[in-house]
């Protein structure tokens, strides 16, 4: 609510830059207006439903007539209170209601019902930008309490909400046939490995043999080349006067 606040607020910012170019008395105005109109939700207005009673504006408005009676009075304003209190919160639900009925019907949303031994991915925490948002290894459903589900993975078994899993499409999923490696710090080696054997697996002898002539002919270029490359000058080093008088081993 209070993103969409600002979302006014700085709409009216705009509009009043391009008129006027006095915000200051704009935003009062802003306030007002905002202040008086009764909300989508609760079909009352901000300062209606803080301070209880109507904002004295522009607007001419009907007071009801008061008694002498101070405990009258007092009485009259806690009956209005829970009654205003109460009818906000009718309109309220009944509002969300109708916003919830509209948006499932216009979304096409619909309630997931698991049974034990449907498989399932579970939602995961991004740890990085690159990584999936459900796990991509499935769980099997082995109980369901309500919207408390048990699922199992070899030897790894995990509860959660309804909510954080979803369906399985086995048409889909394809199975991994090796490790994928992400080149990170922590995978260097893991990677490192798995690419030598993989390195093994596909290289025949004769291509094995031709690759080291091409190391080694690349290795004596490299060695030619730093040989040519010119060396910084070296000056002789020496201790300084001042430690002459201490033995320093």
């Amino acid at each position: 609510m209070v993103e969409r606040l600002v979302k006014t607020i700085k709409r009216a910012f705009v509009c009043a830059n391009i008129e006027t170019n006095e915000f200051d008395s704009q935003l009062q105005e802003f306030l007002l207006n905002y202040r008086s109109t009764p909300h989508g939700i609760t079909a009352k207005s901000p300062f209606q439903l803080v301070f209880n009673r109507d904002i004295n504006n522009f607007l001419p408005t009907v007071t009801d007539a008061k008694t002498n009676d101070a405990q009258v009075e007092a009485e009259n304003r806690r009956k209005y209170k829970e009654y205003s209190d109460k009818r906000g919160r009718v309109t309220e639900n009944d509002t969300r209601r109708k916003y919830k009925e509209y948006s499932d019907k216009r979304g096409k949303h619909r309630e997931r019902h698991y049974q034990i031994g449907d498989m399932v991915l579970c939602r995961q925490r991004k740890r990085d930008a690159i990584s999936p948002t459900y796990d991509p290894v499935p769980f099997q459903v082995t109980k369901v309490e309500g919207t408390k589900i048990t699922a199992t993975r070899q030897n790894k078994s995990i509860v959660r909400n309804k909510s954080f899993f979803k369906p399985f499409n086995s048409q889909t999923f394809v199975q991994p046939t090796k490790p994928t490696c992400i080149d990170t710090p922590s995978n260097n080696r893991d990677c490192t490995d798995a690419k030598t054997e993989d390195h093994k697996l596909i290289i025949d002898p004769e291509a094995e043999k031709n690759q080291k002539d091409d190391d080694a002919n690349r290795d004596s270029i490299t060695d030619d080349a730093d040989l040519n490359t010119r060396q910084r000058p070296h000056r002789p080093s020496r201790l300084p006067r001042r430690f002459n008088d201490f033995n320093i081993g």
